[in-house]
């Protein structure tokens, strides 16, 4: 049996030990300073932090940030100075994510066997998948940047609606007039493929933060795979 199935079991009881609460995410590995924006107020928050609906991370210099889904085991992954928000509308089991990029760069790997929705969104451009492996960039002057590594993305340039399917290997434009241009991808940064290698691979070394039944708080190192 897959070791993911572990990860899922360990993301459910911590899930349950915040009874007052509906997480959606997981907050599984933190690098540096990242804050939390959550109903109007702010925080520092780093590895075992649960997140909810609308919760909006920011990452400072140097910083990197790994989500998790309680539902899956999808991902993202959040790079040095990013705003990401992370939404999730629960039915049953089943989450249908969105994750809005308004600046930095944002790793997505989403399971390709699963059914549920998930979008990336920015200010001029729409993903949409349902099982990838994708990289989102956001320009200072609103342009939008995806690198397809696996599987087939839909987007949507929502200034003129157009739209298109990004296979992998590609990377697409998404300017802010609308203009979309799409060509084999460029060489990326060596510090970012270096952060997401394991989970182009297929594996991965995670380490969860759980708390047992006295209130003790352990970390638990899992090595998933698909």
């Amino acid at each position: 049996m897959k070791k993911i199935i572990i990860l899922l079991f360990v993301l459910m009881l911590v899930s349950i030990a915040i009874a007052d609460a509906d997480p959606i995410a997981l907050l599984f590995k933190a690098k540096g300073m990242i804050t939390l924006e959550r109903n109007g107020e702010n925080k520092e928050i780093t590895t075992g932090e649960m997140l909810m609906n609308g919760d909006k991370i920011t990452t400072g210099e140097k910083s990197y940030a790994a989500v998790k889904y309680t539902d899956n085991g999808s991902l993202i992954k959040v790079f040095p100075w990013s705003i990401v928000t992370i939404n999730g509308t629960r039915n049953g089991d089943h989450l249908a994510k969105k994750t809005k990029l308004d600046a930095g760069k944002l790793f997505s790997k989403i399971k390709s066997h699963m059914t549920d929705q998930y979008r990336v969104e920015t200010s001029n451009t729409v993903a949409s998948v349902k099982g990838t492996s994708f990289l989102t960039s956001v320009g200072p002057e609103g342009t939008t940047w995806i690198h397809m590594f696996k599987g087939l993305l839909d987007v949507e340039n929502t200034i003129t609606g157009k739209k298109f399917n990004l296979e992998p290997g590609h990377t697409a434009e998404s300017k802010s007039d609308g203009e979309v241009n799409i060509g084999p991808s460029p060489k990326l940064n060596p510090e970012i493929m270096e952060y997401i290698q394991d989970d182009l691979a297929g594996t991965q070394k995670i380490k969860v933060q759980v708390r047992d039944a006295e209130g003790n708080i352990k970390y638990i190192e899992i090595e998933s795979a698909e």
